[in-house]
């Protein structure tokens, strides 16, 4: 990614599921307000919501 690292990490994959389930990313602060509106939206937990899962696909992103 962007940052250098993933989005989600930890030491036992268990916690790395229950960082992506809970839907909350934390963004370094240089990263721009698209960065981050595009990046919420391809890492959004809700499949109905998720860029490249909706109507257009991928022409979302």
């Amino acid at each position: 990614m962007s940052a250098g690292y993933p989005p989600f990490f930890a030491d036992q994959p268990i916690q790395i599921y229950e960082k992506i389930v809970s839907g909350r990313v934390r963004f370094p602060n240089h990263f721009t307000v698209d960065l981050k509106d595009l990046l919420k939206n391809l890492l959004q937990v809700d499949l109905t919501r998720r860029y490249g899962n909706l109507k257009p696909g991928v022409r979302d992103i």
